[in-house]
């Protein structure tokens, strides 16, 4: 299989150069030679799709495509996948550029469903606290963590994990920052000033998880909820 594991993208992720604030997402896999399939199925081979999939994904980090002309791509470029591991990544691209580009969450939360089904994982860019504390009122009067990280949180079917944005696994009371459905106790929105958080308490740390998405805004944190809630915790929303 030409793609590598999701969770190996998260150890090199790269900005994208495009005007205004960075948008983070998963580099195109290398490329890798395989043999010519003996007998020709519908779509693309792994090998032509991961070629696509890179060329789509230099465009944009070198400007030469816009977020528009991107998306526009990605949206062909996945009804010919050849297996899930293309199918998930492109899916888990779409759901970033939906989400911190376009700020369209309906959409985003189609494509992160896919990318999840397809046996891989949606990824959304976080703020916290590296203590985990809630977001407070600084000196010069905004609302910011007071020792701000920013990272990932990543979820698939039965878990989900925060690491910060070189893969590295975050701790929560000297464990891995990694909760399966059955150690969440309590999953809600929580508010800052006219921020929109999400807070999980645990049946195995102290300290609940507290975070920001990458815009701070209510329906990204109920996006995250919803998704937590559906694939982590197998509830119907």
């Amino acid at each position: 299989m030409i793609f590598l594991p999701l969770l190996s993208l998260f150890s090199s992720l790269e900005t994208y150069a495009q005007s205004g604030s960075a948008i983070l997402g998963p580099p195109p896999p290398k490329p890798v030679k395989r043999p010519a399939r003996k007998i020709k199925l519908a779509g693309l081979s792994t090998v032509e799709y991961s070629d696509r999939y890179r060329k789509i994904y230099y465009d944009y980090t070198n400007t030469k495509a816009s977020l528009d002309e991107t998306v526009t791509n990605l949206e062909g470029l996945v009804k010919l996948a050849p297996d899930d591991s293309a199918r998930s990544i492109t899916y888990q691209f779409l759901g970033l550029l939906y989400l911190h580009g376009r700020h369209d969450a309906a959409k985003a939360e189609a494509a992160m469903d896919q990318a999840i089904k397809a046996n891989g994982s949606a990824i959304v860019e976080i703020s916290f606290d590296n203590k985990w504390r809630q977001m407070a009122k600084s000196r010069s009067g905004e609302y910011d963590f007071e020792d701000r990280g920013r990272g990932w949180l990543k979820i698939e079917n039965g878990k989900l994990t925060f690491t910060d944005l070189n893969s590295q696994p975050l701790l929560n009371d000297k464990a891995t920052a990694s909760l399966t459905g059955e150690q969440i106790r309590d999953l809600s929105k929580t508010l800052a000033a006219a921020f929109t958080l999400v807070q999980i308490t645990t049946n195995n740390t102290r300290r609940p998880y507290i975070f920001a998405t990458r815009d701070k805004r209510q329906d990204e944190a109920e996006l995250v909820i919803k998704l937590i809630k559906k694939h982590v915790q197998g509830k119907a929303n």
